[in-house]
């Protein structure tokens, strides 16, 4: 509850200072591991400080919250012994990702219709949603020989005897470990004013940091990109 008051006394701080203020939201099409659209959306509440001629200060507090991603790691691991063999595969799935945003920028804007911002944001993550699972194969064999590696590796060893069963489970997660719990990235806009004081907008976001965060020799990748489309109205 505080964190949510803070949040609103710096907006208000914000826009008592601020030429022009407002809210936007925007449905949001996050790009997912497979290079796939995701589905998403934020709202984010704006200030704009005139600098010059056609040119502004642009800021910006918000949530975007990215879905879709539908991807994750994948980990097998392999344990013989003289008469068993243990094959455990785990599965790290992440869905979404839901982000505080900060963004900065200049916005240039002429007498047409149409304006442009570029801006660099920064987000701290608060909530993920995934899925865990993990399966486990076990296998135990006799044969006719006291060679200790298993028949895989030698076919001429004739198995006698050969029997496993299977185990799995699963369950869900939010933020932990394997994510990160920040991003930092820019923004491109595009802007076109409907009519006075309402405008619709278009927005590209490339982050720059990858979201697993993991201490392994080939680490997956996935930095948050998404194409946004929405509205912007002026209150102030």
């Amino acid at each position: 509850m505080r964190k949510y008051l803070i949040f609103s006394m710096l907006c208000v701080a914000l826009c008592a200072n601020a030429q022009t203020s407002g809210v936007r939201v925007d449905a949001a099409l996050p790009f997912t591991e497979s290079f796939q659209p995701g589905a998403g959306s934020s709202a984010e509440w704006w200030v704009n400080w005139p600098i010059g001629d056609h040119r502004q200060i642009h800021m910006a507090l918000g949530v975007q919250h990215y879905a879709g991603y539908q991807g994750g790691i994948i980990e097998h691991h392999s344990q013989y012994g003289p008469t068993e063999l243990l094959i455990s595969n785990s599965q790290l799935e992440l869905n979404a990702l839901t982000f505080a945003t900060l963004q900065a920028g200049y916005r240039w804007e002429k007498e047409s219709r149409w304006a442009w911002t570029l801006a660099a944001r920064a987000g701290y993550q608060f909530h993920s949603e995934g899925f865990t699972t993990s399966q486990q194969r076990w296998y135990s064999f006799r044969r006719n020989s006291r060679d200790p590696l298993v028949p895989e590796l030698f076919p001429e060893l004739k198995i006698k005897e050969f029997n496993g069963n299977r185990s799995s489970r699963g369950s869900n997660f939010t933020v932990n470990d394997h994510l990160r719990r920040y991003d930092a990235g820019l923004l491109a806009s595009l802007h076109y004013r409907i009519t006075e004081g309402l405008e619709a907008e278009a927005a590209y976001y490339q982050g720059l940091f990858n979201q697993w965060k993991l201490e392994s020799e080939n680490p997956p990748v996935l930095r948050v990109a998404a194409l946004s489309f929405g509205l912007s109205l002026r209150l102030f």
